[in-house]
């Protein structure tokens, strides 16, 4: 969901929900913004998920990681434990 104020010079305020699996990992969100309409995120998504087919662990991650730089050049990503110890995780 986004929204954009009506005067062109304002900034641009986008939310985002993202499911995240509820399994004890380590994970990995990885950010892109681009403004490149030559870049189709749908059929990016699709080439990701393929190059990642049959991989697992830490190779998930370094592999998402030279994909994005490969194809796009630039993205953050956050990278934190997933949990479901709620004692684990401050108030």
């Amino acid at each position: 969901m986004g929204s954009r104020a009506s005067d062109d010079d304002a900034p641009v305020t986008l939310t985002a929900a993202i499911p995240i699996e509820p399994f004890e990992d380590e994970v990995r969100l990885f950010v892109l913004a681009t403004r490149d309409p030559a870049i189709e995120v749908t059929g990016l998504q699709g080439e990701l998920r393929k190059t990642l087919q049959g991989l697992s662990g830490a190779a998930v991650l370094t592999t998402t990681a030279s994909f994005l730089a490969d194809r796009v050049g630039a993205e953050i990503d956050y990278q934190f434990k997933v949990t479901n110890d709620p004692h684990a995780c401050p108030d």
